[in-house]
């Protein structure tokens, strides 16, 4: 059986500090998601980007955060080579580089190639770290149980209402 993992892809070592200050590594960690983490340009190194996808795609790795601050076509590249997968956009604003362009360039991909925007900076990490965490427990039960109670303990209250499955 293939370990279920995500990966983890930065445009380029600028965008480095953020995500790890971010907290979104720390949340993966604590629900126990594996993942792998890569730092690949698709503009600069297509090639590197293509060999990686391939070889995340036969080791079983279907979801990808795209984490796109001065690469802003990364997202859409990695959707492009793996139309199947799961691709989640986090774009970073930059010098270079509003949040709206990365954004843009999120969204301009083919409808056929959709790609998965849930925010920027740092709210958009953490975010796209839940988002895996629960698409990765569509499938397995233990991670669901574990991403509940996560969650549980962050906002201190029951997710599901007593009312509302008849449970006091």
């Amino acid at each position: 059986m293939i370990e279920e993992k995500i990966a983890i892809i930065l445009g380029g070592r600028d965008d480095e500090e953020l995500v790890n200050n971010s907290g979104m590594l720390g949340i993966l960690e604590r629900l126990d998601v594996p993942y792998e983490y890569s730092i690949i340009s698709s503009d600069q190194n297509p090639e590197v980007l293509l060999e990686y996808c391939v070889e995340s795609w036969e080791s079983g790795i279907r979801i990808f955060i795209c984490i796109a601050g001065l690469v802003p076509a990364l997202p859409g590249a990695v959707k492009g080579l793996l139309p199947l997968s799961t691709v989640i956009s986090v774009p970073l604003t930059s010098k270079e580089y509003d949040a709206r362009d990365i954004i843009l360039a999120s969204l301009s991909v083919p409808s056929k190639r959709p790609v998965i925007i849930l925010g920027v900076n740092t709210s958009g990490l953490k975010k796209a770290a839940y988002c895996a965490a629960e698409i990765l427990g569509l499938t397995n039960e233990n991670l669901q149980k574990r991403v509940q109670k996560f969650l549980e303990e962050e906002t201190a209250k029951p997710l599901l209402r007593s009312k509302l499955y008849g449970k006091k």
